[in-house]
């Protein structure tokens, strides 16, 4: 925890550096407007101090193992944020608000790296005065300090760091046409303004920066993607007598920080930790020759994952790293594929990992053994549409020479001849039968801290399924990202979309009695909405897996253009279709609402539109009171929003008939380019929101029925995105079966898929009254 003292020796400290800055500080300590919050022990992991009332959180880690520095850093930095503030407030009309935020944003950044250069440069300069009259030291400390006062020179506008700028060491195609790269820290004044956004647990600016001053930086490793830092490592030779070991002393991704506003851009690509292991072990292997295992001290809460990766406990505290297993096998050996040649002592240290899994595959495990599924895909990824031909060949020989043994030999030899090594591995370890998902725990920043039934715990009960077998197998993960305010304006007002922004940093605003923000709501229902593009983008473009689902919050079928409403803030699944519109110009969208509570956003964002169908069954009357069998659209669109509003208590076999006798025949008649379903868990029997009865198996049966009809009429292009539900149990019980049907595990036979569906539209009156109203838009209506 961070005390009082703490803060006045920071602040000293940078009165010393900058006396302009120091003053000002010492002025808002002494006024009380820096200071330590009451309730600083009980927020969780990071301590904090408050700045004008805001929380600033210094990383724990680097303040235990770095001291002091990292809270002169985030003191500078607000110091810069703040003297920008005030410049702004003194202008009439500052502007775009927007615009504003980002000024104030990089003023901070721009202060605080500032600051950290020119004491770096100071330091340096001490550095060569002391060396005297050492020639030779003395050239290699100036070369040192052109660079950093290079950096000085031109800051950039914003802190994106092109990849063409340093040569990647390995990389690897961590999701669908997300590369990440292991290189070499590049020392540019755009990487340290990421790190200084970042705030990474132990790579704070002056640490990473001393590292540069005294030579040490050859062992600074980044992961970046899309031209951003995803994760650091630091690793250094441990040497003892007659020993000498390769210690990753330090190593911190993104995934582990809190997000904000300013980190939305930066990639939380999951495996970004075992993708740093890889690129260690690689680096081990081809430039540590003398070392003879990979060690790293111990993380009580990282010990699964050191386990799941290969590594072995060395008491007391140690772990040591000497044979990679599963996914850190994978990295490796994709790694290695993707180099044109490696070191020679690199590339036996790699076939011989292929030769172990080789070795498994030739052994009597059965074939739904993890360590067996593993070995199939280690082996497939040696495909000759990698770089690396020789891996290739090696790989080719070894099956061929096994093949009697080997069960899966004759399909491992195609997928080696095949040009598409990512597509083969899919196909053969984890079958047709995947899904695309987005699952993130970024999700739950949404309404923290306060009770709410909208809460974080929809989203996690959906997680631990996807995390189980028989799931973890089936599951192709997709990264949020976060919708542009450009894209946000497709379906809401400009106006609307600057409200919510507004309540960025607020810790609860109401907007209706329904619906309440916290501090990073924004920012998450961006990323919930820039998500659902990003598995359009997925599923949409892969031939093979065309199912998705979106595992995201907060919901959004009931937020208008200009008004949020029923815990929804941006419309995911109509923003969605609007998506589909600008990207792909898509012709027709079919929409289908499957949660108890009427769309009324979706449908009135596309009421006049005949691109765009939308189908909702829902409880009537009910939440939000619109829906009623007459609302048919308007205009261009009349015919093309159908409403079938069904009375309380409604059944599996009602949803059933609905789809079957009216969903259907419109869809084959409509022939949409691609479906989107907003699902809601509420029409679950015990939901506390609904008086509907559907049961577990009336969803697999609905989900059942609507890939069906998605195969029919798109090629099988569906994604189903997470609107309500509000019983977890519900939402584990019903899930579970959802997703057993995305990924063909099908749980209802089908002689009970018949018995479950009317063989008469005339068993539900409020169906067949639809079907007489749409008839004349719909002659495929039997």
């Amino acid at each position: 925890m961070i005390r009082t003292q703490d803060l006045a020796y920071a602040v000293e400290n940078i009165s010393r550096r900058d006396p302009e800055i120091g003053y000002a500080l010492s002025e808002l300590l002494a006024a009380g407007r820096i200071r330590i919050p009451v309730d600083a022990g009980s927020l969780g992991k990071d301590p904090c101090f408050l700045f004008e009332d805001n929380r600033v959180f210094v990383r724990k880690v680097s303040f235990f193992n770095h001291g002091i520095a990292p809270v002169e850093e985030r003191l500078v930095l607000q110091y810069g944020e703040a003297a920008e503030k005030h410049r702004i407030e003194e202008i009439p009309s500052p502007g775009d608000f927007f615009a504003a935020a980002t000024r104030i944003h990089l003023a901070g950044i721009f202060c605080l790296v500032n600051f950290e250069l020119f004491n770096a440069i100071s330091r340096l300069k001490k550095k060569i005065r002391a060396a005297g009259s050492s020639t030779d030291l003395e050239n290699i400390l100036n070369a040192r300090l052109k660079t950093l006062q290079q950096m000085l020179q031109e800051p950039p506008a914003s802190f994106g760091m092109p990849l063409s700028s340093k040569e990647p060491l390995y990389f690897i195609e961590m999701q669908r046409s997300v590369d990440c790269h292991f290189v070499l820290f590049p020392f540019s004044y755009a990487a340290l303004g990421q790190l200084a956004q970042l705030n990474l647990e132990f790579f704070h600016l002056r640490f990473v920066l001393d590292l540069f001053i005294t030579g040490a930086s050859h062992r600074l490793f980044a992961a970046v993607s899309q031209g951003k830092i995803t994760g650091m490592m630091y690793l250094v030779e441990k040497k003892r007598l007659f020993y000498t070991g390769l210690e990753i002393h330090y190593v911190a991704t993104v995934n582990g920080i809190s997000l904000d506003e300013q980190t939305l851009d930066y990639p939380r690509i999951r495996g970004t930790g075992t993708f740093l292991m890889a690129g260690a072990w690689l680096l081990w292997k081809s430039r540590f020759p003398r070392a003879s295992e990979i060690v790293l001290d111990a993380e009580i809460g990282a010990e699964q994952f050191y386990d799941t990766i290969g590594f072995d406990f060395r008491p007391p505290y140690g772990y040591l790293l000497k044979h990679p297993k599963e996914k850190l096998l994978l990295y490796i050996v994709g790694m290695a594929m993707n180099c044109d040649t490696l070191p020679d002592r690199l590339q036996a240290a790699v076939i011989q990992c292929i030769k172990q899994q080789i070795a498994i595959l030739r052994k009597s495990i059965p074939a739904d053994d993890p360590k067996r599924k593993i070995a199939i895909l280690a082996v497939s990824t040696c495909n000759q549409g990698g770089k690396n031909k020789s891996l290739a060949a090696v790989a080719q020989h070894l099956v061929s020479r096994d093949h009697r043994r080997i069960p899966e030999a004759g399909m491992l030899l195609q997928v080696l001849a095949q040009d598409d090594a990512d597509r083969s591995r899919h196909i053969l370890v984890k079958g047709a039968s995947m899904i695309w998902v987005v699952s993130d725990p970024v999700f739950d920043q949404h309404l923290e801290g306060i009770f709410h039934m909208e809460s974080r715990k929809r989203t996690r009960a959906l997680a631990s399924i996807l995390a189980k077998d028989p799931f973890a197998d089936r599951v192709i993960p997709v990264q949020p990202r976060a919708a542009t305010e450009d894209e946000l304006a497709w379906v809401h007002l400009p106006e609307y979309i600057e409200k919510i922004a507004g309540t960025t940093g607020k810790k609860l605003t109401t907007l209706d009695p329904d619906t309440q923000t916290t501090p990073q709501s924004y920012a998450v229902a961006r990323l919930a909405a820039g998500s659902v593009f990003n598995l359009i983008d997925a599923v949409y473009k892969d031939p093979l897996h065309r199912c998705g689902m979106a595992c995201i919050r907060p919901p959004g079928h009931h937020a208008e253009p200009d008004r949020a409403m029923g815990f929804c803030l941006f419309n995911n699944v109509a923003l969605g279709a609007a998506y589909l519109q600008h990207r792909y110009k898509a012709k027709r969208i079919l929409i289908v609402d499957v949660d108890i509570h009427h769309g009324n956003g979706i449908q009135k964002a596309f009421y006049d539109s005949r691109q765009v169908l939308y189908f909702s069954a829902h409880q009537f009357p009910c939440y939000p009171g619109t829906g009623k069998l007459s609302e048919i659209g308007t205009g261009a669109g009349k015919g093309f929003t159908i409403n079938v509003p069904l009375p309380k208590g409604s059944e599996d076999k009602d949803y059933a008939a609905v789809i079957h006798f009216l969903l259907q025949p419109v869809a084959l008649q409509f022939q949409p380019d691609m479906i989107l379903v907003a699902l809601g868990f509420d029409l679950y029997a015990q939901d506390p929101l609904g008086q509907m009865n559907v049961t577990p198996d009336g969803y697999a049966l609905i989900t059942y029925m609507l890939k069906q009809l998605a195969k029919k009429v798109c090629s099988g292009r569906i994604i189903f995105v997470l609107e309500g539900g509000y019983s977890i149990r519900g939402i584990r019980e019903c899930g579970l079966r959802v997703l057993q049907e995305l990924v063909d595990l099908p749980t209802l036979s089908p002689e009970k898929i018949r018995r479950m569906t009317p063989e008469k539209p005339g068993s539900v009156p409020e169906l067949k009254k639809a079907m007489d109203l749409h008839r004349t838009f719909w002659p495929s209506i039997p």
